[in-house]
């Protein structure tokens, strides 16, 4: 294997890799391809047992094609910063001869036992840029964070005839968009983890291919493949969520205010949060008053706003806070008989999100 490449070119593409598979990869796989067009770069990883996949493609001039497993994390300090550099392994050899094209830099990492990383392309339906750049507009709406570090988001997504539907949520809170106007022909149901949508919308953009097995979905276009581990069936889904949404009852009190005079209040009481407090929330015709008491402290602060209904209602500030952060310059809050919700004003035509948190008891 001969190749030749732009060092950050390739420390992106390993970077964007152990973003994806994650940081504990002990192995990237790296293919030097050749074409009419002087060659391409595959930097590809999976987890340990297999499940998750992904490669990506970079441009470089490949003279002999080959293969060569080695750690990411070395090749990537080894070579950042030396500007066009190559890369030479020799058949049946055990090391990566590196060189910076200057001749200023030269050195030889150990490659380790060769792997072979398949990740087929699955039937499905290709996304045109519209459709792409329509589902990236959405996804990042429904970005709730996870209420604890550990837990991992995953944005649930639906396309069909009837449009697309994405999702976000746990047992606490959630979001959900909705778009009518553009449709597939083909049904497609799958998740992604959320840490990944910002990293496949900073990617080239191109047409995607979404594909689904049994067991699996992939995501690819001519630039990467990545393949995820399918929702399973006892997890939550997206229908448990709009069949929520649908059951829910009669408004019992709201408000509308300005998102940054909300925030305002929110990040105050938050100053003397604990994580068995509840902020009460009292709505009349004077308008809300906010209430905060944990061992910090005490804060209380009225809201002058026109309320629809009276009533008090117990909310988590952290909660509130992370879906008030993806709304626009005006929130409305409306309380039900165990949740409340909020919709966006910030919505583009066609597109209807709105988020809800649990009430507190």
């Amino acid at each position: 294997m001969k190749l030749e490449v732009k060092s950050a070119d390739l420390v992106k593409a390993i970077g964007i890799v152990q973003r994806i598979v994650g940081k504990s990869v002990l192995d990237c796989v790296i293919d030097a391809l050749p074409n009419d067009d002087a060659g391409m770069i595959k930097v590809s990883a999976q987890t340990i047992e297999g499940a998750r996949k992904f490669s990506i493609f970079c441009q470089g001039i490949v003279t002999h094609k080959g293969s060569v497993t080695i750690d990411p994390v070395i090749l990537s300090k080894a070579i950042t910063g030396k500007g066009d550099v190559e890369l030479l392994r020799k058949a049946d050899s055990s090391t990566l001869q590196l060189r910076s094209t200057s001749g200023k830099y030269k050195g030889e990492l150990t490659c380790v036992e060769d792997k072979v990383i398949d990740i087929p392309v699955l039937a499905g339906s290709t996304i045109n840029n519209e459709l792409r750049d329509v589902l990236f507009t959405m996804l990042p709406k429904v970005s709730i964070s996870p209420q604890f570090i550990e837990t991992e988001m995953f944005a649930h997504i639906r396309m069909n005839s009837d449009g697309i539907v994405v999702g976000c949520f746990d047992n606490y809170h959630g979001g959900l968009s909705r778009n009518e106007n553009i449709t597939i022909e083909d049904e497609l149901e799958f998740r992604l983890p959320l840490k990944y949508v910002d990293i496949l919308k900073g990617l080239p953009s191109n047409d995607l291919h979404l594909g689904l097995s049994d067991s699996s979905v992939c995501v690819s276009s001519q630039d990467y493949t990545l393949l995820l581990p399918l929702l399973q069936t006892e997890e939550q889904s997206l229908d448990e969520l709009e069949v929520l949404l649908d059951s829910l009852g009669d408004d019992i009190a709201s408000f509308t205010t300005s998102k940054e005079t909300l925030l305002s209040i929110l990040k105050a009481q938050g100053s003397v949060y604990e994580s068995t407090t509840a902020t009460s929330l009292v709505l009349n015709s004077k308008g809300v008053t906010f209430v905060t008491k944990s061992s910090y402290g005490n804060l209380k602060e009225v809201l002058a706003a026109e309320c629809n209904g009276e009533g008090k209602f117990s909310i988590s500030v952290p909660t509130l806070l992370d879906m008030l952060n993806l709304l626009g310059k005006t929130v409305t809050v409306t309380f039900k008989d165990s949740v409340f919700l909020l919709k966006n004003d910030d919505d583009k035509e066609g597109t209807e999100s709105i988020y809800l948190g649990s009430l507190l008891c």
